[in-house]
């Protein structure tokens, strides 16, 4: 690679990593409000508070990348427009620098890319949803104080009457009302948390649950034995909806044909294996659109900038559609991977008028001959 190839893949690097540090700073603002009743409502410290909202980085960081990196293209040429540093490269040592920097740069963000949708974001995802659950359970250990109706979380109301020796909950009192069509009453003697297939759960013996429907104003009695809650749905957390399998144990679950019959996770491992094909599109797009020099008297009508937005936007909401579609039925699966690529026609068409294919751009032959 020449230094001329290097100097730009810095340019394009620089803009794109500041954009990507900017917006992921902002969605963890976002986290960390959203998650602020952590040490308001849920008496944790202010670690856990930081710990846990950053967890949400790596998938904020996956939504906004293609974006980034495309404005950071689009920032970086035309940073060199203004500089006037494209014209000598253009006219004197060609556009090969051009090419071979966004072709490392495309190779670089790809793995990336890749490295985020299939491994670290799943993993991330599942580690929150872990934390969430011990959160939940120290919620649940710290508000069960013997004799006393505590109320963990809207319309939740617990109560234990005692505990033994070896911290065994006696006298289990839950009110759950979150549901407006009927009010649920769980009674038991003992309680005692355990954990199972890494989920947290309150283990009842010898109780009853009451069902109030309060439509039809009726009340119905169940019985049991022994009977399991899970921790999250007490403290209703809703971090374990996004939990998902990476794309490896996604892998092995289609060898082993557990996914014949579940087009929703079918969809979700290609919607992963088409991520950098938005990343490509709209990268080439933003290349083709501003690679070529411009003289500083020339205005668009329309920024550049808004055109990447508006056509990422749309072709990301055009695939989560797809891949909503997919999920449904699996014969649309071609959907996933024929909507990310849309951004490459207006790419070719550009670059091709702005003689990115050629030695030396159509506009620099007009001002030769002129």
């Amino acid at each position: 690679m020449t230094h001329v190839a290097r100097y730009l893949l810095s340019k394009y690097f620089a803009a794109s990593v500041g954009f990507v540090l900017l917006l992921a700073f902002l969605g963890w603002m976002v986290q960390l409000l959203r998650t602020i009743d952590v040490v308001t409502a849920k008496g944790q410290g202010v670690f856990t508070l930081f710990s846990q909202s950053l967890l949400v980085v790596p998938e904020v960081i996956s939504i906004i990348l293609y974006l980034c990196l495309a404005l950071g293209v689009s920032r970086g040429l035309r940073a060199m427009q203004v500089s006037k540093e494209l014209f000598p490269i253009h006219s004197g040592i060609g556009i090969k620098p051009l090419w071979q920097s966004i072709g490392l740069f495309l190779l670089i963000s790809i793995i990336f890319d890749a490295t985020l949708v299939h491994q670290l974001v799943p993993k991330t995802n599942q580690l929150a949803a872990a934390r969430a659950d011990e959160i939940n359970a120290d919620l649940i250990a710290n508000s069960s104080r013997p004799g006393q109706f505590t109320d963990i979380a809207p319309d939740l109301t617990l109560m234990i009457a005692g505990r033994a020796d070896d911290g065994t909950g006696l006298g289990f009192f839950l009110h759950d009302a979150r549901d407006p069509l009927k009010n649920q009453t769980t009674f038991a003697a003992q309680s005692q948390l355990s954990r199972a297939d890494d989920t947290l759960y309150i283990k009842l013996k010898d109780g009853a649950i009451q069902y109030f429907n309060t439509k039809t104003q009726t009340m119905s009695t169940l019985e049991f034995g022994t009977y399991s809650v899970a921790v999250r749905e007490l403290a209703s957390s809703n971090l374990f909806a996004a939990i998902e399998p990476t794309s490896l144990e996604l892998v092995s679950l289609v060898q082993s044909g557990a996914l014949n019959n579940a087009p929703r996770q079918l969809a979700l491992l290609h919607d992963r294996i088409a991520s950098p094909l938005y990343l490509l599109s709209l990268v080439l797009l933003a290349f083709a659109m501003s690679m070529q020099p411009r003289p500083l008297r020339s205005k668009r009508r329309i920024s550049g900038d808004v055109v990447l937005l508006g056509t990422g936007v749309l072709v990301k909401v055009l695939g989560a559609s797809a891949k909503q579609l997919a999920g449904g039925d699996a014969n649309l699966i071609l959907l996933i991977y024929l909507i990310p690529i849309l951004p490459l026609i207006p790419a070719f068409v550009i670059a091709w008028r702005n003689g990115a294919f050629s030695t030396i751009p159509a506009d620099l032959r007009s001002v030769a001959n002129v």
